[in-house]
């Protein structure tokens, strides 16, 4: 009984991570903890006055000092709270802790990550494979309406409900890096983070350190696809150097799943997750909206995808128009992917170059 009293006078503790039993804001009651990342900890809570169970992300003092942590942290927060779709985490609360740190409230969900639901089955059958990427492509296009970037599409950040008697629902996560419509893109976060994405996963371009808009996010499509049918990252235990000299050397590989002749690949789905991988911009897919009815369509049964060719919504054509003039390029370069090919090849050759520099003399 002390025990319990004791529970409930440290409603505002003044410890530097909230435990559980703790009540934050007097609202949020701690449960458990959840998961652990380079932001904070994600705890399972409780809205004291409705019942009803939330994910709690909190931010530590010493980060929310940091200029870039706190940047993300905000980012995260409007982000998601602009954001209402069935396949992204939505926020609907925020605030400060007594002790400094920071807390986001977002939507509880019930399941693994892509990550840990792939480890756990293997290759994934393609026409699932096509159905869960065309609920990405959806949260995506949902996104890049509003005018967001992700930024950081991989299977860690994409949470999969696993739902008995229908398909698995897939949900985007962790906003911390998106980029807004119109924001520069040699802002604070960018600068002191040097490249802002995960290798494997993030475009040639972004890993160059050029302005990137949301085919950035469908080239990262292209990589999540690849790697649920065929079980495996398409750039696999490399580093970015390495990484970055592949993208530009050479097409993606064919995709192969192991099994029976049912499982076998379209040529459909090939051409559609080649065209995502590809490196020049200006090649890949003109918007979320498309790649997303081509995997429905594939995923039924139709022979042909839809065309890839759409009209861009003003928020995304926009985002466009800025990269371009960031990049002090003329437009007429778009069309031209050999020049962006030779000009990547050569950052490329130059980044694994150094590399092979940095091996040799720690040896």
């Amino acid at each position: 009984m002390g025990r319990g009293r004791q529970r409930e006078t440290s409603a505002e503790p003044h410890v530097a991570t909230p435990q559980p039993g703790h009540v934050i804001d007097g609202r949020y009651r701690i449960l458990r903890e959840l998961a652990q990342g380079g932001m904070g900890t994600v705890f399972l809570a409780r809205h004291e006055r409705l019942r009803k169970r939330v994910a709690l992300k909190v931010i530590q003092p010493g980060l929310v000092r940091r200029g870039d942590f706190a940047v993300r942290f905000a980012r995260e927060a409007l982000a998601c709270g602009q954001l209402d779709h069935p396949h992204i985490v939505g926020a609907f609360d925020c605030g400060t802790l007594p002790q400094g740190g920071a807390y986001l409230v977002l939507q509880l969900v019930q399941g693994p990550t892509m990550r840990s639901w792939m480890d756990r089955r293997g290759p994934i059958p393609w026409r699932e494979a096509a159905e869960v990427g065309a609920q990405i492509a959806d949260g995506l296009d949902a996104a890049h309406t509003a005018g967001l970037v992700h930024r950081d599409i991989k299977p860690d950040n994409i949470a999969i409900e696993e739902r008995i008697g229908s398909l698995p629902h897939a949900k985007l996560l962790d906003f911390g890096v998106a980029l807004f419509a119109r924001q520069p893109q040699n802002n604070r976060l960018t600068r002191q983070g040097g490249v802002v994405g995960t290798p494997g996963y993030m475009a040639p371009e972004q890993a160059l350190g050029e302005p990137v808009d949301y085919r950035a996010d469908l080239y990262a499509m292209g990589a999540l696809l690849w790697e649920m049918v065929s079980g495996a990252p398409v750039f696999a235990g490399k580093p970015l150097p390495e990484i970055v000299s592949a993208q530009m050397a050479r097409a993606a590989p064919v995709l192969a799943m192991p099994g029976t002749p049912r499982n076998r690949i379209p040529r459909e789905f090939h051409n559609l997750v080649s065209a995502l991988l590809t490196t020049p911009v200006g090649a890949r897919p003109r918007h979320a909206a498309a790649v997303r009815d081509a995997l429905r369509s594939l995923a039924a049964g139709r022979a042909a995808a839809p065309s890839l060719a759409v009209p861009l919504p003003r928020t995304v054509a926009l985002q466009s128009e800025a990269v371009r003039m960031a990049s002090n390029r003329p437009s007429e370069l778009v069309a031209r992917p050999s020049r962006w090919t030779r000009f990547y090849r050569s950052i490329a050759g130059r980044l694994f170059g150094w590399f092979r520099q940095l091996v040799r003399a720690a040896r």
